[in-house]
């Protein structure tokens, strides 16, 4: 059977459902929500008020089959007390008669329920205490139990505790030394401590990779955020994620029908989040979950997220502001990877690059075993500038070995620059590169120095200029040591890379 209830929605009734019916068809789904052809409205006259206790079970079934939660489903699953039935109709007919001048019918038929028994519990004062670590006795735990309308019979050390109807929660033993902590209050219950505390180290990659990446990204002035693991349809539509985000089967709302497939949108939201409290910065990071699905399959891995917006140095008498740039989200990346003792790795974004990103300022990463994308927020996203870094999985293997420590040179060093012509659309990274291979230079050795590009130099090309450090540990290089290891490097560079050597 399908029933149009009070939210618009039709829904599709099983035979598990407990519903509210007259003689023809169903009317609403009991403790669950009302149906659309029953509902109250301004031209309604006649009311029919039906006052019942219904099966927590049965109704936490039908919320969650059908994806229906609300007010009364929230109270029926808990449980309510159906001693109150009778005087839950006469507030309810009291209130319409009070507010809207309604006249009640004498008319009440009543459907007998068979009453519960009422709940008594035996306790013993003394394995109460011993569970609390307090010393209250019997006389002040029947004192306090009794405080809230339970019966209570103390004889010695034993209590006899008649639960009220109000109160299904109360089963056992246990349940009533909540009672006494919660009452007595936690700060009557002196501590202790415990002989002895053991913490077994959890040495799973996803745990220590993870302990890595947190010390160094908070070392960064980052701030570490927590989302949730779900997204908005009309969020991912947004942001182009609709496709890859898996759906859930038995969501708890419709705003939480998916998995995120990137931690970027959620992450985002919590930046949003804060402007809107008038912060004047957000820089964030978040390691966790992400989701997608391709082919009928689902695979879940590890994901690194930051989030930088506003104003990185704040105004002051003698400065004016500096904002978050995408260069500070390089320089983030860089030095995540030199922490990491690799280096970065940056490409064009290419048509593979996520539809959320600037299409003019974004980038492909990698680090190690992970890759990922940086760059800006598209403009339709934000007002403001917002640049995002996203790198994963980091959780298949060790992302940092243990540090060795390498002497440093005590001997002078000779720096040397490097100019070379390129294509415009030849990277720098690739250069950067290939003299930390193919020279054996150190990131902190290489550097770009200058990019040139227009007249004198010929259309289509451009110039780079890379400053280089030489230095030896054993001994102070002369010039022509450093001269014929320069004219070598040059050569092999022009031999394997697309480029001239400005000599």
């Amino acid at each position: 059977e399908v029933l149009e209830t009070l939210d618009r929605q039709k829904r599709t009734l099983s035979s598990g459902d407990l519903v509210i019916a007259d003689a023809k068809k169903s009317v609403a789904v009991a403790g669950v929500m009302g149906g659309a052809q029953t509902e109250v409205s301004d031209g309604t006259m006649n009311i029919l008020v039906e006052a019942a206790v219904f099966d927590p079970v049965k109704v936490r079934r039908s919320s969650r089959r059908l994806n229906l939660r609300s007010e009364s489903s929230l109270r029926f699953e808990r449980g309510v007390d159906a001693s109150s039935t009778a005087e839950a109709l006469d507030r309810a007919i009291s209130l319409m008669q009070e507010v809207a001048g309604g006249k009640a019918s004498r008319q009440r038929p009543r459907v007998s329920v068979p009453a519960k028994a009422d709940r008594t519990i035996l306790a013993s004062a003394a394995r109460i205490d011993r569970l609390l670590g307090s010393s209250f006795g019997a006389a002040k735990m029947a004192a306090l139990i009794g405080s809230r309308n339970f019966e209570v019979i103390q004889t010695g050390d034993d209590l006899s505790v008649k639960v009220p109807s109000f109160r299904p929660d109360v089963v056992s033993e246990t349940d009533l030394a909540e009672e006494v902590a919660h009452l007595a209050g936690m700060e009557a219950i002196p501590s202790s401590h415990l002989p002895e505390a053991r913490i077994t180290d959890n040495d799973g990659l996803e745990w220590s990779n993870g302990w890595i990446l947190r010390r160094m990204l908070s070392g960064f002035g980052l701030r570490e955020a927590y989302t949730l693991s779900f997204m908005d349809p009309a969020q991912a539509s947004a942001w182009g994620l609709e496709g890859v985000a898996p759906r859930i089967s038995n969501p708890w709302s419709e705003d939480m029908a998916l998995l995120r497939p990137s931690l970027i949108p959620n992450l985002f939201r919590s930046a949003s989040d804060s402007f809107e409290r008038r912060a004047k910065a957000a820089a964030l990071f978040e390691l966790g979950h992400v989701f997608s699905q391709a082919n009928g399959k689902m695979s879940e891995n590890c994901s690194l997220a930051i989030v930088i917006s506003g104003e990185k140095i704040p105004q002051s008498w003698g400065s004016k502001p500096v904002a978050f740039d995408f260069y500070d989200l390089k320089g983030m990346a860089e030095a995540l990877a030199i922490g990491l003792g690799s280096a970065l790795r940056v490409s064009a974004a290419g048509a593979e690059a996520p539809s959320y990103l600037h299409p003019g300022q974004s980038a492909r990463i990698q680090i190690n075993a992970m890759s990922g994308w940086m760059g800006g927020l598209h403009p339709a996203l934000c007002k403001e500038p917002v640049f995002v870094l996203e790198l994963g999985p980091w959780d298949k293997k060790p992302l940092a070995s243990v540090p060795r420590y390498k002497p440093y040179s005590r001997l002078p060093f000779v720096e040397r620059d490097l100019s070379c012509l390129v294509e415009k659309t030849f990277e720098a990274g690739t250069l950067l590169e290939a003299l930390r291979k193919e020279g054996g230079f150190s990131a902190a050795q290489v550097a770009l120095k200058d990019l040139f590009e227009g007249a004198p130099l010929p259309d289509g090309k451009k110039s780079l200029t890379v400053s280089l450090i030489y230095q030896s540990i054993g001994q102070t290089l002369t010039d022509e040591q450093v001269n014929l290891r320069h004219e070598e490097l040059c050569a092999k560079l022009e031999s394997i890379l697309p480029m001239e050597i400005r000599r």
